[in-house]
C-alpha cells in the first residue's frame, strides 16, 4: 500500500509540547494566544518541556486543544444527522471504515507486519468531514484526567455514562474543562491509535497520559499521541 510519509499524523509530543505548538502557530497566524505558559523548565536544557504552569483564556481566538467535551461532540458529528450521536465510532458503526487500529494498520505491503500510523484522510470521515478521529493517533485534550486511583491521580464522577479504564466510583460533577486541581498530572487523550483494540476507538472511550510523558522519556517518546486543534471564530 502506498503511503505519503509526510501526510502521516505527528506523534511523540508531550501535552506541554502541544500547548507550545498551539502558541507558536497562533503567533504565525496573527491570532490572540489562548495559553500563557510560565515557569517553563526544559529537559536537560533541550527542547522538551519538562514542566510549566499553563493558564488559558478561551475568549481568545488562537489555536488550542479541544476540551474533552468538545472532542466528543466533534467525533459524534455534532449530531448533524439522526445517526451521528448513536454511532459507536466517529461516523460509523463499522470501525474498519473509519479507523486504523491494531487490526488493520500493519505495514504498507503484504510482507510488512509492523503496525504504524497511516496517511491521514484514507479512511471515511464523519458527517463534519473530520478524518481519523478514531485510530491512527491518540489526541490530547485540555482536560485533566480525574481519578483517585493510586498512581493515576484521578476519579470518575458518579453518573458518568462513558466507558473508561480502571473504573472508580466517586462523587463529583463535570466541568468543561476539568482543570480544578494542579495536583493532577495526567491529561485526557481520546480516539485510540494505530495499536489500539476497537474498545479504545469508541466515541465514549476515555483514556489518559501523563502530561510530560515525552519529556520524561526522550529515548523512546510517546509514539501514539498527537493533536487535533480547535479555534473560535
Amino acid at each position: 500500500m502506498y503511503c505519503n510519509q509526510k501526510l502521516r499524523p505527528v506523534t511523540g509530543m508531550s501535552w506541554f509540547d502541544a500547548i507550545e505548538f498551539c502558541n507558536k502557530l497562533t503567533e504565525l497566524c496573527g491570532y490572540e494566544k489562548v495559553y500563557t505558559m510560565t515557569g517553563i523548565s526544559r529537559k536537560n536544557n533541550k527542547s522538551y518541556i519538562d514542566s510549566a504552569t499553563v493558564t488559558y483564556d478561551f475568549s481568545k481566538n488562537g489555536y488550542r486543544l479541544p476540551t474533552e467535551a468538545e472532542w466528543e461532540f466533534a467525533a459524534r458529528g455534532a449530531g448533524k444527522t439522526g445517526n451521528d450521536w448513536t454511532y459507536e465510532y466517529p461516523g460509523s458503526n463499522n470501525y474498519k471504515k473509519v479507523a486504523w487500529s491494531v487490526l488493520n494498520s500493519s505495514g504498507y505491503s503484504d510482507d510488512d507486519l509492523e503496525i504504524r500510523t497511516h496517511e491521514v484522510g484514507t479512511r471515511q470521515p464523519n458527517s463534519l468531514g473530520l478524518y481519523d478521529m478514531a485510530g491512527n493517533a491518540y489526541e490530547w485534550c485540555y482536560d485533566y484526567w480525574k481519578c483517585k486511583q493510586p498512581g493515576y491521580e484521578s476519579s470518575i464522577p458518579k453518573g458518568d455514562t462513558h466507558s473508561y479504564i480502571n473504573p472508580v466510583e466517586d462523587s463529583g460533577t463535570f466541568t468543561d474543562p476539568v482543570v480544578n486541581s494542579s495536583s493532577y498530572k495526567s491529561r485526557v487523550i481520546r480516539g485510540g491509535n494505530y495499536g489500539s483494540t476497537i474498545f479504545y476507538l469508541k466515541n465514549d472511550c476515555r483514556y489518559f497520559e501523563n502530561q510530560y510523558v515525552c519529556a520524561k522519556n526522550t529515548s523512546t517518546g510517546q509514539k501514539t499521541v498527537g493533536i487535533r486543534l480547535a479555534r473560535r471564530k
